[in-house]
């Protein structure tokens, strides 16, 4: 009976080591699991906020460029423009005093 006693005592506690083994395994493969769940979590959101930076970055600089826009039409020509306009009037005035000191006038004088 003692030897039966023994064998029971040693099949239980063959039967824990195997539970305690069986149930590290399945610690470690819920950690791993977790693991790899809460990694595919941060790329996701990670992705998403990056997403996100990208959607409102685009958005910021379309507004500004419509602001810009908007206050290049309030100011007026580019100053290239406005250079280019200068020059022009020089050519014209200067072709117009030509003319003027080619031709002659005469003053008639009524009496």
């Amino acid at each position: 009976m003692r030897s039966e006693l023994i064998n029971d005592i040693f099949s239980v506690e063959t039967e824990a080591e195997r539970i305690v083994e069986a149930a590290g395994k399945q610690a470690l493969e819920a950690v791993s699991r977790a693991h790899e769940n809460g990694a595919e979590l941060v790329r996701t959101v990670v992705e998403d906020a990056r997403n996100n930076r990208y959607a409102k970055v685009e958005s910021a600089q379309s507004d500004s460029l419509k602001k810009v826009e908007a206050l290049q039409e309030m100011v007026g020509p580019p100053a290239d423009t406005i250079a280019m306009d200068e020059l022009r009037i020089a050519r014209i005035s200067d072709a117009i005093v030509r003319l003027l000191c080619s031709s002659w006038c005469v003053e008639t004088e009524k009496r």
